[in-house]
């Protein structure tokens, strides 16, 4: 079957993520409210929603639990979230990779969810075991070249941001990768930890406790500046010139057609839970950039981070694909 690649369609999916004004509603939630994390748990994506969903059931008086249904590179869970009554009581903890970078490579079925609050943003890290020898990129990147077989390297889904930063690493320095898929990031590092593959792009966030203890090393970070968590590592546009810099950033999201007045209360009790000194630091302390914003400027927020992955799939990408037209904003068909 084909498989159609518009380069504008994650630019249009994100121009229908508009947030209505809100207010009070009375009577909500009238019933517990669950989070679906679209990954498997350890991951970032579960490491947040749990952050969150303890203070919320709190301001919200109401149970917030949380459910993993990992499976298409986050697909499944947006899919589970979509065909949920809209009712601001079944809530999607979504991520760039299945919000903003699949709708590059593939259509996705059935309304789309609507922002509610941005949780955090935070860069991407290049992790390998403690075991190996190499101290920076510069060296593993010598290493990938010359080896036999190459290296192996984790992706925590297809489409995601991990999956494809192994792309534009793989373009930028001519590594010899072989990527195996994991459903989300948990299993990827631990295929790291156990020593089951080379290198991971994990989320800075699920690798710092593991760096902490001396389980991995991180060579390098995606964001444009170093993390204030590990300032002594360089980012990897320090380390390979012109490697396109990328954050990852997780939200809360509802269904499409969910009252404005409901959408405004969680947005306000999310943000009311990330004004809390004990979410904020674990947050903070584990790499990750706490920035509040309604779901108006949520919504704006996805439509930057969309234009920025157009450009860069387009400029960096077009050789791992059959295209049509390989301009920016162009179309491209498999």
């Amino acid at each position: 079957m084909e498989r159609r690649l518009f380069l504008t369609a994650a630019s249009a999916a994100a121009a229908g993520l508009m947030a209505p004004q809100y207010g009070w509603p009375q009577g909500y939630p009238s019933g517990p409210v669950k989070i679906i994390v679209p990954y498997a748990p350890s991951g970032s994506a579960d490491i947040f929603a749990r952050a969150v969903a303890p203070e919320l059931s709190k301001i919200l008086h109401q149970p917030v639990s949380v459910e993993n249904h990992p499976g298409g590179g986050g697909a499944v869970g947006v899919q589970m979230v979509s065909q949920a009554a809209p009712d601001g009581r079944t809530l999607l903890l979504g991520q760039t990779g299945e919000i903003v970078v699949q709708p590059f490579f593939m259509r996705q079925e059935g309304p789309r969810p609507i922002p509610v609050a941005l949780v955090a943003v935070i860069p991407l890290a290049l992790v390998v075991s403690s075991s190996v020898p190499y101290r920076d990129v510069k060296g593993l990147v010598e290493a990938a070249k010359s080896s036999r077989r190459g290296f192996s390297v984790a992706s925590p889904g297809r489409l995601t941001p991990g999956d494809l930063a192994i792309e534009l690493f793989r373009s930028e320095t001519g590594a010899r990768l072989a990527t195996v898929p994991f459903d989300g990031g948990g299993p990827a590092l631990n295929a790291v930890l156990d020593g089951l593959v080379d290198i991971y792009f994990s989320t800075l966030t699920s690798a710092m406790p593991y760096l902490r203890s001396g389980k991995v090393k991180i060579l390098a970070v995606t964001s444009p500046e170093r993390s204030a968590a590990i300032p002594d590592v360089p980012t990897l546009k320090e380390s390979v010139a012109g490697y396109f810099t990328a954050t990852q950033w997780a939200g809360i999201f509802a269904p499409r057609g969910t009252p404005a007045e409901t959408v405004g209360k969680l947005n306000e009790a999310i943000n009311q839970v990330l004004a809390i000194a004990e979410v904020r630091n674990k947050i903070v302390q584990d790499g990750g950039k706490v920035t509040p914003l309604s779901p108006a400027q949520f919504a704006d927020f996805i439509r930057t981070d969309a234009k920025q992955y157009q450009e860069a799939i387009a400029a960096e990408l077009c050789s791992e694909f059959v295209v049509e037209s390989c301009s920016k904003g162009g179309r491209f068909v498999d």
